[in-house]
């Protein structure tokens, strides 16, 4: 439908209305009846989970897996969090957008994916686009760790500019010897 849902559809409870007349006006009914109660999730998602729920540390944790749409603000207090995507694909991500130095977003224009820098440092660019020149494609993946919103958990978000980076993104933190110095920090 080329429309952002904010976090703040979520955390007003308005989502599924707010959904439905999305649907209907976009003509996504007419493609996937009732697509706005489908519980959709991307093979990346569950790629990253499986790479994660391997760690010995997450054998040790109560796992669970929710639906972006059954969350609410509860749910970023105590406890500890994994989300996977960008805000274009998982709303709640917003909620940490204050920490975050590079913001990945989408472009619903021909322009597609990228990740603003919102503080450069030398030799750094302004933001970094998703390109594609023949066979080759550059795509940009992202990692943040950073504290729930009550300060007593922590929240660990894994996005990218593409499906390809997302990827990246899982593979690099649940892999020790690539990760050793961002754990180090």
């Amino acid at each position: 439908a080329k429309r952002p849902i904010p976090a703040g559809d979520y955390i007003s409870g308005d989502y599924p209305a707010m959904a439905q007349k999305l649907v209907a006006s976009s003509g996504l009914g007419k493609l996937l009846p009732r697509f706005e109660s489908l519980h959709l999730t991307g093979l990346y998602s569950i790629t990253q989970f499986t790479l994660i729920a391997k760690l010995p540390q997450a054998l040790r944790e109560n796992l669970s897996v929710r639906f972006a749409r059954d969350l609410n603000m509860r749910d970023f207090g105590d406890r500890n969090v994994i989300l996977f995507g960008t805000r274009h694909t998982d709303p709640w991500v917003e909620l940490f957008d204050r920490n975050l130095n590079f913001r990945f977003e989408w472009d619903f224009g021909p322009r597609g994916a990228r990740c603003a820098n919102r503080a450069q440092r030398a030799g750094e660019l302004a933001e970094y686009r998703s390109e594609t020149s023949g066979k080759a494609q550059t795509t940009y993946g992202g990692v943040a760790f950073v504290p729930t919103l009550n300060q007593r958990g922590n929240a660990l978000l894994i996005f990218g500019t593409s499906m390809a980076g997302s990827e990246v993104s899982a593979e690099f933190i649940t892999n020790e010897r690539c990760s050793v110095k961002l754990l180090d920090r």
